[in-house]
């Protein structure tokens, strides 16, 4: 008694799903201007300038983005990682560090609008900051600072840092 032959099964081509997911990183370098480095980001003041030139206070709705810096603290990208909706922004660590490991970046620092114009940092706020500081020292990309921009004024999470951006800049 001889063992059965089977015939050997086709195989189909593989195919790629029908929509490719892409990431939307803007690279730019705002003309921010610093003792050490031209363009470099030394203080709250300097991070809050870069992301009222991306135009984060004129937005309607709550947008988390960061800004990826290189070894020198030099923008090199702005990334908007989520849009929320009136007071509500959701946002993954996963999601804010996509962009920076794409961009091969140092360091972050992140920020995101209230709408409402109440700077106030919430509990949440910290929370997620804590978040995004652990996952960064995980992956060596280290969490800087974090903002809240409501209209012309910006909060840091640092404690004791808060300012009002300039006259020149946008106006929500």
């Amino acid at each position: 008694m001889t063992a059965p032959t089977y015939a050997p099964i086709p195989r189909r081509p593989r195919r790629l799903p029908g929509l490719v997911r892409e990431l939307r990183v803007t690279y730019a370098r705002p003309p921010v201007s610093g003792p050490d480095s031209p363009g470099a980001i030394l203080s709250p003041e300097d991070a809050a300038c870069v992301f009222a030139r991306f135009g984060l206070p004129l937005e309607t709705v709550e947008v988390f983005a960061v800004v990826l810096l290189d070894t020198k603290n030099r923008p090199i990208a702005y990334h908007v990682v989520s849009r929320g909706n009136l007071n509500t922004c959701p946002v993954h660590p996963r999601a804010v560090f996509l962009a920076a490991i794409a961009a091969n970046a140092h360091a972050i620092l992140h920020a995101h609008n209230h709408p409402s114009g109440d700077p106030a940092i919430s509990g949440e706020d910290v929370r997620l900051h804590q978040r995004l500081v652990d996952a960064g020292t995980l992956l060596g990309i280290p969490v800087l600072d974090g903002l809240v921009v409501a209209g012309r004024i910006w909060t840091s999470i640092a404690p004791g840092s808060s300012g009002t951006l300039p006259a020149e800049g946008p106006t929500p």
